[in-house]
């Protein structure tokens, strides 16, 4: 288990020293390595509980948390308050915990590693770019991009999804676009248009690295990588585009929400969609009659659940084979243009990942 988490944290950018079976060998590592960041501590070490470990840490101001397997009362009173996370572990819960730990530079690296994007840069890169990142949370509903008006700020989704709008000059909107953990907000920077005309809304509420357009701007002339990484991601938002057209115009409504669901499922974190009637209605471009018929059949199918707003996937592989062929073609070009999308998953190696140290 130490050494798959191990794995886990090096394929976030981490340098994982360790994993230590004993207190000794972890006492040894403190002694010999010149940097550690945090620590991640089990309570039995082949045998002995490791509170000793933790007072040493304590006296050095290295911060730690406790993953292990017992309960929290087996804690003495003087480490109560630290951060405690049961096995099995989930990552998202050991990101969260490192997140709080870390330095600023190092938590940044655990979070931008959550996006495609930035995952796939070399490490100098993404260190060069994290100053100028914030972590933000974005709600449901959140305007992001005006149509008709210059775009602020880039978002790296993270653990949200961005819908982008087109409107007729008359008020008919529909979706053109989806963009989540794939890619990034302000496209059209990359080409060199400042000028948004698309609406840019929050669709699924939740976690993004933000910056704003002008230091995107630079950093697209200073850093080759970004630059290569964001224009392939244009040319696959084309290709959404285009296959979102041709769904548009030749599948029934009922195959084109199983499509837009398989896509949204792709770009969030769990089963678990939070969307209305209203919102499923433009980004469809149909009435509300239509999503709620549309959602009974597939429900009726057993591939969904729907309740109060939310939308649970059930059955994801009759999901896709319902869809049939208006699903696919777009994620196809997605790997071959920018390799295999990992879905809501923290960890995905960089091919030169920055030198952060986290003892386990």
């Amino acid at each position: 288990m130490a050494d798959d988490l191990a794995a886990d944290l090096i394929s976030l950018g981490l340098e994982v020293v360790g994993p230590a079976p004993s207190i000794e060998t972890a006492m040894q590592l403190l002694q010999d390595s010149e940097k550690i960041d945090g620590a991640i501590l089990d309570i039995n070490l082949n045998g002995a509980m490791v509170f000793p470990l933790a007072d040493e840490l304590d006296r050095l101001s290295l911060p730690f948390f406790f993953g292990t397997g017992y309960d929290l009362d087996i804690v003495p009173a003087r480490h109560a308050l630290k951060q405690f996370i049961r096995k099995p572990f989930d990552m998202r819960e050991i990101v969260s915990a490192l997140r709080s730990i870390l330095p600023l530079d190092a938590g940044g690296q655990v979070v931008a590693r959550k996006n495609n994007v930035l995952a796939m840069l070399p490490g100098g890169e993404l260190k060069a770019l994290l100053p100028a990142l914030s972590v933000i949370e974005v709600p449901q509903g959140e305007e992001i991009q005006r149509q008709h008006h210059e775009v602020e700020q880039v978002y790296f989704p993270t653990a949200c999804v961005a819908s982008i709008i087109a409107i007729s000059p008359k008020g008919q909107r529909i979706e053109a676009g989806l963009v989540g953990l794939d890619g990034l907000t302000a496209f059209g920077l990359v080409a060199g248009d400042r000028r948004s005309p698309y609406q840019v809304i929050i669709q699924v509420g939740g976690e993004a690295l933000r910056m704003s357009a002008t230091d995107f701007v630079k950093a697209l002339e200073q850093l080759p990588t970004l630059r290569s990484l964001a224009i392939r991601f244009l040319r696959t938002l084309s290709i959404q585009a285009g296959y979102t057209a041709l769904a548009n115009g030749r599948y029934g409504v009922p195959q084109r929400l199983a499509r837009w669901l398989l896509m949204l499922h792709d770009r969030t974190d769990g089963d678990t969609i939070v969307i209305t009637h209203e919102y499923l209605a433009i980004m469809l471009g149909v009435r509300r009659p239509g999503v709620t018929d549309a959602l009974h059949l597939l429900e009726g199918e057993r591939f969904i659940r729907s309740l109060r707003g939310r939308i649970t996937i059930r059955n994801r592989t009759a999901l896709l084979g319902f869809a049939d062929d208006a699903y696919g073609v777009p994620e196809t070009e997605y790997h071959r243009l920018m390799g295999p999308p990992q879905r809501a998953e923290v960890g995905r190696a960089s091919a030169q990942p920055d030198i952060e140290h986290i003892l386990p």
